[in-house]
């Protein structure tokens, strides 16, 4: 399968190319549907995807390090960066870009090689490393594609990455409820793609990456209250 190609077949069944709008409301909506096909992604589609998974974590870290500023949690150093960044989409976009791609690097082998490793406690048998990347990778496609969607409208919109930080739009949380979508997503991958229990699958892919989702958030908005009523 080309990267270009629209579509595919598979056993006489057409499907849809994984990156279109149709593949990627496989991916939300009907997620066995979509990763029972994985093995025919393109190295193209892989590459895509893990290029965004990186992006997308480059641009959390900047909003983490952004509002650790805010609260008079950072360094000297740090505080020239952001200025530079804060003043130019273009200079945001070298470093989350150059620094994103570093990171997809490692989140393709690091990250594979914990998503691996849950499958194994999940109960498959010598899973594959490849196979595991792969399914790893597209299933961060629920959250990564929507935080870059978001960030390249906020490019659209405001003259500076400046402005949109400081700009309070509802959209730039919803990458929060992608964030929950992907832990089914991940859970209806595995479950599809590999041999696993469903009751240790359903532990280590769905319940608690919901947990420690639900406890992180939960304590980042405790330190940020804590600490914004000390520096009151």
């Amino acid at each position: 399968m080309r990267p270009e190609q629209t579509e595919f077949s598979i056993g006489g069944e057409i499907r849809p190319h994984p990156l279109s709008p149709a593949g990627l409301r496989d991916l939300l909506i009907r997620p066995k549907r979509y990763f029972s096909t994985i093995s025919e992604f393109s190295p193209g589609v892989m590459f895509i995807c893990a290029a965004l998974m990186g992006i997308a974590g480059s641009i959390s870290r900047v909003e983490k390090r952004l509002a650790q500023a805010e609260l008079g949690r950072t360094s000297a150093s740090w505080e020239t960066t952001a200025s530079w960044l804060l003043s130019s989409w273009i200079n945001y976009w070298i470093i989350v870009v150059a620094a994103g791609l570093v990171g997809a690097w490692l989140l393709w082998y690091v990250g594979g090689w914990w998503y691996k490793l849950r499958l194994e406690w999940s109960g498959a048998t010598k899973p594959s490393a490849s196979l595991a990347r792969r399914v790893y990778t597209m299933q961060d496609l629920v959250v990564s594609g929507p935080i870059v969607l978001i960030t390249l409208l906020q490019t659209a919109l405001f003259p500076n990455f400046g402005s949109a930080w400081e700009a309070e739009e509802i959209w730039s949380s919803s990458p929060v409820i992608f964030m929950f979508w992907s832990c089914w997503t991940s859970y209806a991958a595995v479950t599809t793609a590999f041999q696993v229990s469903i009751t240790r699958a359903r532990v280590w892919f769905l319940i608690l990456p919901m947990v420690t989702y639900i406890f992180s958030l939960g304590l980042v908005g405790i330190i940020f209250f804590m600490l914004a009523g000390d520096g009151s």
